[in-house]
């Protein structure tokens, strides 16, 4: 025998067989990494799934903070309303006659005026979509600029001159939501003055 031997085997016998196993391996290599890869058609259905995927999450959290904005929105309308019914409802109880008036109120459709109970004369009235108030001259807003009062009107009812008048006071208000339509409140009170005329 030519070569080697190693326990039976000769050198040659050993490198047919590592070839051998060599061969199977490259074979093997070579099968799995032609069956490994991604097809176009499959490229496209995973782009497209995450296209959707990505689509339908982004439109969900879009319409959740466009929802949360008119909340919001809707919370501060109702904050802004509650606060100048309880104002307005204030002063007006604690008008008196005369001062600044002839009677208890002078009002027009869109403002309502008296003296209060320390002599000073007040008027509110609605300029350029906001509520305002005039304190002896002074002029100060009652709403916000985020809000637009759409619409302001005063009543008097029984004898204004009488013992007890009541004002009924009506405001339409609206906040902006962007996008969104936009969150509105009409409201309406009627209010008695307080001290009476005796």
């Amino acid at each position: 025998m030519t070569g080697k031997t190693c326990k039976g085997f000769t050198h040659h016998h050993l490198l047919v067989k590592n070839k051998k196993r060599l061969s199977g391996i490259a074979s093997g290599f070579r099968k799995n990494r032609s069956g490994a890869g991604f097809t176009l058609v499959e490229m496209l259905i995973v782009v497209l799934l995450f296209s959707v995927v990505m689509g339908t999450t982004t439109s969900v959290f879009t319409s959740a903070l466009k929802l949360q904005k008119y909340n919001l929105s809707q919370q501060q309308l109702l904050n802004q309303t509650s606060y100048v019914i309880e104002y307005m409802g204030r002063a007006i109880r604690m008008a008196k006659t005369g001062g600044c008036v002839v009677n208890n109120y002078e009002s027009t459709s869109s403002s309502l005026k008296f003296g209060t109970y320390n002599d000073h004369c007040w008027r509110f009235y609605l300029e350029e979509g906001r509520l305002k108030i005039d304190k002896d001259a002074e002029t100060y807003f009652l709403t916000s600029d985020d809000f637009t009062v759409n619409d302001f009107e005063v009543t008097v009812s029984g004898d204004v001159s009488g013992s007890q008048p009541k004002v009924t006071i009506y405001f339409d208000i609206e906040g902006e939501v962007p996008g969104k339509e936009n969150p509105r409140i009409k409201i309406q009170t009627t209010i008695s003055q307080r001290n009476l005329n005796l």
